[in-house]
């Protein structure tokens, strides 16, 4: 099997075909849209409420965290993008923010496409929405990425 990511030391190395590195181009456009429309499913699943049973504590919540939230997903779609362009290896901090990525794309896509909605019927659609190709793809690039990456220990 034919592996995307390696790790070297401390660096993780990227051995992603040119294929591939443009599909994450386009997973990064997908995430700058989202909450573009009114009723996008992919927001609801981004956003989801701290406090379920509590929307003034979620909303306090938010409110808190709303700009932080925003710095890192930025730098985490600065490297999706970095790698995108061709990026040979990572530090450990920058293979999290690819996985962050990675996941939020997995997640947008997947609400999308209802996938959440169809329990294990999603596997079978694959074949009638292409959103799902991407997500199955994206999952087996996460997982490969984080077989490789560093632990803290």
């Amino acid at each position: 099997m034919k592996r995307s990511f390696r790790r070297s030391g401390d660096r993780i190395e990227v051995h992603l075909v040119p294929t591939d590195r443009a599909l994450l181009g386009q997973v990064l456009a997908v995430l700058e849209s989202v909450g573009a429309t009114i009723d996008d499913p992919a927001v609801a699943v981004l956003q989801r409420d701290a406090y379920a049973d509590d929307a003034d504590a979620s909303a306090k919540f938010a409110s808190i965290t709303e700009g932080e939230v925003a710095s890192l997903r930025g730098i985490d779609r600065d490297v999706l993008g970095f790698v995108a362009d061709g990026a040979e290896d990572l530090s450990r901090p920058e293979a999290l923010s690819l996985l962050r990525s990675i996941n939020e794309a997995r997640l947008a896509l997947g609400a999308r496409a209802g996938a959440f909605d169809m329990g294990d019927a999603w596997s079978r659609q694959i074949d009638h929405d292409q959103r799902l190709v991407v997500v199955a793809w994206l999952g087996a690039l996460q997982a490969d990425l984080l077989r490789v990456v560093p632990s803290t220990r």
